[in-house]
């Protein structure tokens, strides 16, 4: 449910940004922004895992799935990702390549159409999937994201809200997207995803204040480092855990000591790898 509001999240801030970007620089931020990152959280959970234990040894990736890793896309080549959290990085991609390709055939004003068609063809594909065992449509399937477009559809319909540029086809593809994520997910996913959009709706969209729980510097410094939190957080979390279960550290108050290793672990990468990475390739690469 949280890679949910991660896509939907996504859906609304390029949506947000659009106009502000041309194809290439968009291309190459998205690139700066996830690789460098990815490539040294990729390398860290490696090494975790090959000193973790037996208990870990099915969760290091041979020479070949490493290289496929590379890419973001291991799960598209059957390959299994170094870390388990590394699926949605694929999806993300994948995401950001059609936005990218609305931008260059100059479509970008008519990203809410575009999303309604998006949306109705994935709506048929999975229906279909249902029926019938098909190659093809499992090829679309994956090209056109049809499992989780309706997060990213929601966050763009989000964002045309709040920019007070809806349509007369603006709720009907917001309803279109509760109809897919029940076909796609399942009932707790379109139940989540209904009670999200009415709380989202009112203190994003109609510009509600923030509560103060959430407009805090401890949620602000993990927004910061969220990407990296994200990376590194899982089997390396799991490593840590199952250590302290050995010896004997199994009460629930032991979870805050991976909480903090993960934590100071993403502030790291965020500092010396993420926040130089983007600003040198930045500099080099978005001269024009």
């Amino acid at each position: 449910m949280a890679v949910a509001v991660f896509f939907i999240l996504s859906g609304f801030l390029i949506t947000l940004k659009l106009n502000k970007e041309k194809p290439k620089q968009f291309a190459i931020k998205r690139i700066i922004r996830l690789y460098p990152s990815y490539f040294v959280a990729m390398i860290l959970t490696t090494v975790v895992m090959i000193i973790a234990g037996d208990e870990f040894k099915s969760k290091v990736c041979n020479l070949k799935e490493w290289i496929i890793n590379l890419t973001m896309f291991p799960g598209y080549f059957n390959q299994k990702p170094v870390d388990g959290v590394y699926w949605t990085l694929g999806v993300e991609i994948l995401f950001y390549a059609i936005i990218w390709f609305l931008m260059v055939i100059k479509k970008r004003q008519k990203i809410e159409v575009f999303s309604f068609i998006w949306l109705i063809i994935s709506l048929i594909t999975n229906l279909m999937l249902i029926r019938f065992d098909n190659v093809l449509l499992k090829g679309l399937r994956i090209i056109g994201i049809t499992q989780y477009c309706q997060l990213f559809i929601t966050g763009i319909i989000m964002c045309l809200l709040y920019k007070k540029e809806k349509s007369k086809i603006t709720y009907v593809t917001l309803i279109l997207c509760i109809v897919n994520q029940f076909i796609a997910l399942g009932i707790k996913y379109t139940i989540f995803l209904c009670l999200f959009n009415v709380v989202f709706y009112f203190i994003i969209v109609r510009r509600l204040s923030i509560p103060s729980f959430i407009n805090n510097k401890v949620i602000t410094f993990l927004a910061t480092i969220s990407y990296p939190l994200y990376l590194t957080h899982q089997f390396i979390g799991f490593a840590i855990i199952n250590k302290l279960e050995k010896l004997g550290l199994i009460n629930e108050i032991y979870i805050l000591l991976p909480i903090a290793i993960v934590v100071g672990i993403a502030y790291l990468i965020h500092k010396f790898i993420e926040r130089p990475s983007v600003k040198f390739l930045s500099s080099k690469l978005l001269k024009n």
